[in-house]
């Protein structure tokens, strides 16, 4: 119960969710059905057919959009990409943080994005 609790609280801090992997009954799963329910935008990670079935299945319905390049990915929001991996905003500049392509957004999260999945 404290897992979808805390899903549900970095759905609603977050503007959009990015789901790197989940299996289809999983808590990511239902971080999709609470960032669906709030309005917001789902991006997943896409996958060979018998893997993460559940962004599998978020891409086949239409609820989520795939993220197909990162450095694209990261320029729709202000971040720009450069040759170590994405230029730090002034939220990871305070903080200190680098990230790296393409898991940075899996462990760290970009400002303003909720990110679900993987291994925690």
């Amino acid at each position: 119960m404290e897992l979808l609790l805390r899903n549900e609280t970095v759905v609603a801090l977050g503007d959009i969710l990015i789901i790197t992997q989940a299996d289809l009954k999983s808590g990511s799963m239902r971080s999709a059905e609470f960032a669906k329910e709030m309005g917001k935008r789902i991006y997943v990670l896409p996958h060979r057919i018998s893997d993460s079935l559940g962004t599998n299945q978020l891409l086949r319905e239409g609820v989520a959009e795939p993220i197909l390049d990162i450095d694209s990915f990261c320029s729709q929001f202000g971040v720009i990409p450069n040759s170590d991996g994405v230029e730090r905003d002034d939220f990871f500049l305070l903080s200190g943080q680098k990230l790296t392509k393409p898991f940075g957004l899996r462990a760290v999260g970009l400002k303003g994005l909720g990110g679900l999945g993987g291994s925690y």
